[in-house]
Formats: C-alpha cells, structure tokens, sequence
C-alpha cells in the first residue's frame, strides 16, 4: 500500500509546519496585544461624545444669548428669552429620544412642559438672580450681582456650579471707586453702567486658585464666546467682558484707554498701551 505523503515532511524554507503558519500566529498575536488599547480609545472616545451632548444644551444657552444680542443687537432680555427656548427644544429632543429608546413613545410635549421647562426655568432663576456670600468679595460686590448682564450671569451661574470657591471681586465700578484703589480713574470701562443699564464686565479672584484652574476658568469663558483678558489692576484678576454690539461702539465703554488705566499693565508685564478702544475691555 502506497503511504500518503506528509505535507509538513516535506516542507522548505524557513517555516517547517507552512510558510502562512509563523507569520499568522505573529499577527495574530500582535492583533490581541492591540484590542485593549483599541478598546480603551472606543470608551474614551464615547465618554467624550457623552460629555459633549450632555454639555452642548448649556452652552447653546449661554452662546446663544451672547450671540443674539452682541451679533444680532437683540435687547439682552430678548436675547435670553430666544435662549432659553431654544435650549429648551434641544433638551426635550434629548428626553424624548431617552423616553422612546425606554418605552417606545416620545411624548415631546409632556416632557417639554412637565420636565424641561421646570428644570431650565430653575437653573435660569438660579443664575439671573443668585450669588452665594462666600462667592463674591463684599456684600457690596454682591448687592451688584444683578446689574451684571444677563448673558454674563447666565455664564456665572453655570460656572459656580461647576467650580463652588470661585470669588468674584467687582461687577459694577463707580469712577470715584478707583481712588480707592490708589489708581486713576479711567474715560471708559465695561464696569461703568452701559446705556442699557447693565453692567457689561466682571473681575475673578485669581490668587491662590493655581494655573490650571485658572487657565480651565478662562477658557470656559473664551468657549462661550465672551471677551477675557488676565491683568494687574489693584491686584492680579481676570477679567470678563461681554462683546458689545457694532452700534454701540460709539456710545458704550468699550474699552480702556492705555497705560492709566487699570493699573497700566498686564499681568506678564505687557503695557495697555498697544490696545486701542476696539479692543472690546
């Protein structure tokens, strides 16, 4: 009887048992190396798109009302009104795709009126019309919190949530306020009263908060669209300023007006004098 021929006897080259046999158990080893990493980066990438939906209703309502009323010249109450419903509508699609996935039915309108309305008229009341103590440096800077613009205070709101030993020293300056402080009153400044009679700037404590934190509590501020600016005045702070409507260029107080004012120098050492009055601060 003929004996069948063993393929691997007769094998050649440098891989006796085949030549695909060494090379695929390489990649397949180096393929399983590989999937807890992948595996790690899908999650990341998930919990980020996660974190970016649920953080996309509070930014719309901020930006928003910066936008309509710094873009558009809308009235700032308006512009938080028009605001208001539009993070509503993107919050009740959010429940209503939850409550579908959950029960099979949508129920937009119940959500919207039993869940979303409620909720986001509370956050809104909270962050127009509330300060802490122990967030603001005096009870006068906080008997000034209302004067404060409504698109900025919905900002401050939302940050005090987030970050709860955030001390915020000034809202509303009086000119006499700066003698004060040691320093020459200025022309112009967003603490002044705006002819809409709002105030349209805010100081944030930075001392003792660390670079981190700082440069997280700026960035949040740049995020949503508003004007910033880390500077010595009486004191190292960082300053927060609504962006004013092209209109009003000519009538609001738009920004400072060189070295005198402010204390006359950045923080870093970069002098006010390179700014000009379109400088927004």
């Amino acid at each position: 009887m003929r004996r069948a021929r063993n393929p691997a006897s007769t094998a050649t080259g440098p891989y006796p048992h085949g030549p695909m046999t060494q090379p695929s158990q390489r990649v397949r080893r180096f393929a399983a190396r590989l999937r807890p990493g992948r595996r790690t980066a899908r999650v990341s990438a998930r919990l980020a798109a996660i974190a970016g939906l649920a953080a996309l209703p509070f930014w719309l309502l901020v930006r928003a009302s910066l936008h309509l009323h710094s873009g558009l010249g809308w009235n700032p109450w308006l512009a938080v009104s028009g605001a208001f419903l539009l993070t509503s509508g993107l919050l009740t699609l959010y429940l209503g795709w939850i409550w579908r996935r959950l029960t099979g039915r949508a129920r937009l309108k119940a959500l919207a009126t039993r869940a979303v309305l409620p909720a986001l008229s509370l956050l809104c009341a909270y962050s127009l019309l509330y300060l802490s103590e122990r967030q603001a440096k005096s009870h006068e800077v906080r008997g000034g919190y209302t004067q404060l613009h409504p698109s900025l205070r919905l900002a401050v709101g939302l940050y005090r949530i987030l970050d709860g030993d955030v001390v915020y020293t000034d809202f509303r300056r009086e000119r006499d306020a700066y003698a004060g402080m040691g320093l020459p009153a200025p022309r112009r400044s967003l603490h002044f009263e705006q002819p809409d009679g709002f105030v349209y700037a805010l100081d944030m404590r930075t001392h003792g908060r660390g670079a981190l934190r700082n440069w997280l509590a700026q960035g949040y501020f740049e995020i949503l669209g508003f004007d910033t600016l880390r500077h010595h005045g009486s004191a190292d702070h960082l300053h927060v300023a609504v962006p004013l409507v092209p209109d009003e260029a000519g009538q609001a107080l738009t920004s400072f007006r060189g070295p005198a004012d402010e204390g006359g120098e950045l923080a870093g050492g970069t002098s006010w004098a390179g700014f000009s009055a379109s400088s927004r601060f």
